[in-house]
C-alpha cells in the first residue's frame, strides 16, 4: 500500500513537471532566440521518451497485476489486486493524457471527439410540443 503511494506520487510529479514544462515553453516560445529552440526540441524529444517508457513499465505493471489477480485465491488477496488494478488503471490514463498534451504542444484534444447526443425520443417531444406554457 506506502509502495502504491510512492509509485502514484512519482508519476504525478513526473506528469506535472512535464506538463508544467510543455506550458513554460508554450509562453516563452516568442521569446527564446533559435539557438535555443533546438535544444528545447532534444528536451522535449527527451520528456516524450520518458514518458513512453513510464507508460510502457505502467502497461506491465497493469498486465501483471491482472495475471496476480487470475490466480489469486484469497478473497482479501483478490480485492487489494482490484484496487491496484483500478488505481493503475488510472495512472495510465493520466500518463497517456499528459503524453497526447505534450505530443500536441497542449492542444486539447476532447475538442476533436465525437460529441454523442441524446437519443431522439420523438414521444417526449410531442409532449413538449403540446405542453401548456407557463
Amino acid at each position: 500500500m506506502k509502495a502504491t503511494l510512492i509509485r502514484n506520487l512519482f508519476l504525478a510529479i513526473i506528469a506535472c513537471s512535464v506538463l508544467a514544462n510543455v506550458h513554460a515553453q508554450q509562453a516563452d516560445q516568442g521569446a527564446s532566440p533559435p539557438t535555443e529552440a533546438g535544444a528545447a526540441g532534444q528536451e522535449n524529444w527527451q520528456h516524450l521518451e520518458t514518458l513512453v517508457s513510464t507508460i510502457n513499465a505502467k502497461r506491465k505493471e497493469l498486465s501483471e497485476l491482472r495475471r496476480q489477480l487470475i490466480t489469486s485465491q484469497e478473497e482479501f488477496e483478490r480485492d487489494r489486486l482490484e484496487k491496484e488494478i483500478n488505481q493503475a488503471e488510472l495512472d495510465l490514463e493520466s500518463l497517456q493524457t499528459a503524453w497526447e498534451m505534450l505530443a500536441t504542444g497542449g492542444a486539447d484534444l476532447s475538442l476533436f471527439g465525437v460529441k454523442t447526443e441524446a437519443a431522439f425520443n420523438w414521444r417526449t417531444e410531442l409532449q413538449s410540443v403540446f405542453e401548456p406554457w407557463s
